[in-house]
This record gives structure tokens, sequence and C-alpha cells, in this order.
């Protein structure tokens, strides 16, 4: 009767053993590294999104706010007006030498173009065009203001550095003629084709990157009546 009694004692009082503990300690390791790497690349996935979304609001705002001007503008040039070399003094020698002179549009894409524009309701000279990637930046779309009052040209880059612009092309189809002022009726309504491509990163690591492809058209908003 006694020993049964210390039988029951010792089961009681049984616990795992070494070997049990190892394996559960071992299963619970591996679900949980399975369960931290799927953590770790929904945080990934969420960080890529939400730069992906902030780096294209950012190229969005930047094509817009170039096609508001194009259309809102006049005297349509291809030309790279930037690296001509001749100063000007108004709007009529702009007139007088770009847009009936050597740099009239032809049916060729262009990395740049020159017009009129009228957004802040004083007619300015401005200019956007491409600038290919080098070692130390990416390819950018710039903007070049010339202001007819002072005669000094302000450049700013349209798009920032993890937006790496690999081509832009601009095509001009029915430029005003020179002898046409802004507020006169034309035959044909002048528009623009522009076309766009690039790449966003959104990574450390050179495979991190997203390539784009943007075509936009836009015919100009002067009346033409």
């Amino acid at each position: 009767m006694k020993l049964s009694q210390n039988k029951q004692h010792m089961y009681k009082n049984k616990g795992f053993t070494l070997v049990e503990m190892m394996v559960a300690v071992g299963l619970f390791a591996v679900v949980m590294l399975l369960s931290t790497s799927v953590i770790f690349g929904i945080i990934n996935g969420n960080r890529k999104s939400q730069t992906i979304n902030s780096v294209v609001n950012n190229l969005n705002f930047s094509i817009e706010s170039m096609i508001r001007d194009i259309k809102t503008g006049y005297w349509y040039v291809c030309a790279d007006y930037g690296s001509i070399g001749e100063s000007f003094s108004d709007l009529l020698s702009f007139k007088q030498r770009y847009v009936s002179g050597t740099y009239a549009c032809s049916s060729s894409a262009k990395t740049y173009i020159t017009f009129i524009s009228t957004l802040t309701g004083q007619p300015r000279i401005v200019e956007y065009y491409f600038v290919p990637g080098n070692s130390t930046d990416t390819g950018r779309i710039w903007k070049t203001v010339y202001d007819t009052t002072t005669a000094s040209p302000v450049t700013a880059p349209l798009t920032t550095p993890d937006i790496d612009i690999l081509d832009l092309s601009f095509y001009i189809n029915n430029p005003q003629p020179a002898n046409t002022l802004p507020d006169k009726s034309v035959a044909t309504q002048p528009d623009v084709f522009v076309t766009t491509k690039g790449n966003v990163r959104i990574g450390n690591k050179d495979t991190d990157v997203s390539g784009f492809s943007i075509q936009t058209y836009i015919s100009q908003r002067l009346l033409n009546i």
C-alpha cells in the first residue's frame, strides 16, 4: 500500500524532459522566425508603397504644372533658348528672332520647348527642357524663366532627385505664326504631344526601382475665335 502511494506521488511530480524542452523551444523559435519574416515583409512593402505614392504625387504635380503652363502659353518655339547665347530685350525680339527664324518648330521630337507663358498675368519667356543623368545627379526636367523686365533667367529643377528621367520629348504641331498675336484667330489650333519615361527609386538596393512612362496631349487653351 505504501509503495503504491509513492508511485502515485512520483507521477504527480513528473515534468518535461530536456529533450521535450528542446523540441518545444525549437518549434517556438521556428514559428517566431517565420512570423518575424512575414511582419518585416509587410512593413517593407508598406514602406515601398508609401515611397511610390509620394514620388508619383511629386511627379504628377511637376508634369501637371508644366502642362498647365504650356496650354495657356503661345508662340511655341523648338529651340534650346538658353544655349543659343543671345540676349533679348522684349517679347518682340523673341518673336522676330526665334518664332519666325531658324528655330521655328519642325515635326521631329525635341527635348525642350520655349514659349510665352501667361500664368502669372505678365508675359514671360519660359523654357522646359530635359537634362540627362550623370555620375552626380539623376535625369531631371528643368524650367528656366526669362524675365523680360530684368533679363535675368531663373533656373530650377522641376523633378526631384529620386525620380530619374530617362527621356522627355516634345512634338509641337501647328505652331502659331510669328505674325499672329495670341488674341487673333488662326487656321489651326497649336498643340503639343509630350512623352516622358524614367525610373523611380523606392529603396536603397539597385533592384528597388520602378519604371514609368507618361504620355499626354496638350491643346492650347487660348481662344481660337
